[in-house]
């Protein structure tokens, strides 16, 4: 109880897509990434002393590289946090014979099953070998995970997915996953036999007729109609307008997002020097304990979300309708 009235009861689930940088660039380094950006890390303590207990999604760079895992170690032994696998498919082993070092295309889709799994697989035992168990959460390069890939996370012990951003798709398939339909919080998605706990990243149209758009105007909402927890994109106020938006919707989970290059001066085109980095994470610790101020927030990493509401969240098909097919 505060000030006489009783909080709502949320979640709040925080990731790192904790990677190489360049990205932002349109070229993708396939065989010596850079990851210069590790010391940087170190940025997040204050928000874990906060209270964040953030997911770190590594891609290969980032676990092969001994400066961020002790990086990692330092702020393990600082605060609750989570290490979970992200999949940067065209710099993760196995890598085919004569690759180009720098490519501008990475689409997804256009790499088989088989070679899909392999990464997977080569991925989920580097991230174990660091974590000291079993990998539980996951993460696809560039919000690319198309639905038809479920089966394979599960079969390789994948329990909880944080891939899937609603209201977002690709013009065609090479240009991105088609999330557009799925549910706007969390949800277990059918994957073969088994089932996946799926987190998507928070994001609610500014008006729920958008949803209706035609197809030929889908690809584009994410640019202007969309309010998504992506810290990065958005001033202060339009973090806190996302968050009382996607709750008064009946969302009880906020998902957001950002990026380890976001934590470097000079390391994204939206942090160029030292001033724009400390600025960002200061907008992150003010919109947190707004947040705190005004909900009784419950703070989880991706797996400890799974723990606390695999059981009342709906299941829906994997096949890309994101139909529901049974009852909490």
């Amino acid at each position: 109880m505060r000030n006489g009235k009783r909080f709502e009861k949320i979640y709040l689930a925080a990731s790192v897509d904790v990677e190489e940088e360049g990205l932002f660039s349109g070229s993708y380094d396939c065989l010596n990434p850079k990851i210069a950006n590790a010391p940087n890390l170190a940025r997040l303590i204050p928000l874990l002393d906060q209270g964040l207990k953030p997911t770190l999604f590594c891609s290969h760079a980032a676990l092969t590289d001994k400066t961020a895992r002790a990086t990692i170690d330092r702020l393990r032994k600082r605060g609750e946090l989570e290490i979970g696998a992200h999949l940067h498919h065209w710099n993760t082993p196995p890598l085919a014979s004569g690759s180009k070092a720098v490519v501008r295309r990475v689409p997804a889709s256009e790499i088989s099953d088989e070679n899909f799994a392999k990464k997977l697989r080569f991925l989920l035992r580097e991230a174990a070998d660091f974590k000291g168990e079993k990998i539980a959460s996951f993460r696809m390069g560039r919000w690319d995970l198309h639905p038809c890939r479920f089966p394979i996370l599960a079969e390789n012990g994948v329990l909880c997915d944080a891939s899937v951003r609603p209201l977002h798709r690709g013009a065609t398939p090479e240009r991105g996953a088609d999330h557009f339909f799925a549910p706007k919080t969390p949800f277990r998605v059918r994957a073969g036999e088994r089932e996946i706990f799926e987190v998507p990243v928070t994001a609610t149209p500014l008006h729920p007729d958008l949803e209706r758009l035609p197809p030929f105007l889908r690809s584009g909402l994410k640019n202007w109609g969309l309010l998504t927890l992506l810290p990065v994109e958005h001033p202060l106020w339009l973090l806190k307008l996302t968050a009382k938006t996607s709750l008064a919707r009946g969302n009880r989970v906020l998902s957001l997002a950002w990026h380890s290059s976001e934590l470097m001066p000079g390391g994204s085109p939206r942090m160029r020097d030292e001033r724009e980095v400390n600025n960002f994470i200061k907008k992150i610790s003010a919109w947190v304990a707004w947040l705190e101020d005004n909900y009784n927030v419950i703070h989880t990493t991706m797996s400890g979300l799974r723990d606390a509401l695999s059981s009342s969240v709906p299941l829906v098909s994997g096949d890309g309708t994101w139909r529901e097919i049974a009852a909490p």
